[in-house]
């Protein structure tokens, strides 16, 4: 690598207006290039730079980050199935969503809209909702579902249950 080359090179990783000087000259044991340990930027910061090193360096680092962030959204992603677990899901409502909830009556809309509304206020301190109706009407798939989004969007812990089990509980 000729001279010039070199400074180019380092212009690219020393930040600009930083006032840089070699300190010493050696060759990088890794990649036999000349390997400057140089001050750098405001605070004279020490910097040692082999440029093959310090892109290495920072493709680790990039890696890390990465790695890290997966990790992290794995571990956010377990807690949202196990509070899912927890919320009592019946198996059969484990997909409905507010997407898929069918109103073809007047009551149905009024529902659909109350549920939509709880998500919406959810996070100012909505106390819930209580649905009642005559069967296949459609209250455990709303129920399912903005359970669902409760946990999965909000992230609240929410459980699925009848006022009897609520009754037996208390009595």
């Amino acid at each position: 690598m000729q001279p010039q080359d070199t400074q180019d090179s380092l212009k690219k990783i020393i930040p600009q207006g930083s006032r840089t000087f070699t300190v010493t000259e050696r060759d990088c044991p890794k990649h036999g290039l000349t390997d400057f340990k140089m001050l750098a930027g405001p605070f004279d910061t020490e910097i040692k730079a082999c440029i093959l090193c310090q892109a290495e360096n920072e493709k680790a680092e990039v890696e890390r980050v990465r790695i890290e962030k997966q990790i992290k959204r794995n571990a956010d992603q377990a807690d949202i199935n196990k509070r899912l677990d927890n919320a009592m899901i019946a198996p059969r409502f484990a997909d409905k969503t507010l997407d898929n909830y069918e109103t073809t009556t007047e009551g149905q809309r009024k529902a659909l809209a109350s549920a939509k509304w709880l998500l919406t206020n959810l996070d100012s301190g909505t106390p819930g909702l209580i649905l009642l109706g005559n069967n296949g009407t459609g209250k455990n798939h709303l129920a399912s579902a903005i359970v669902r989004e409760a946990v999965t969007q909000h992230g609240k812990t929410a459980l699925i249950t009848e006022v009897r089990k609520i009754d037996r509980a208390i009595k």
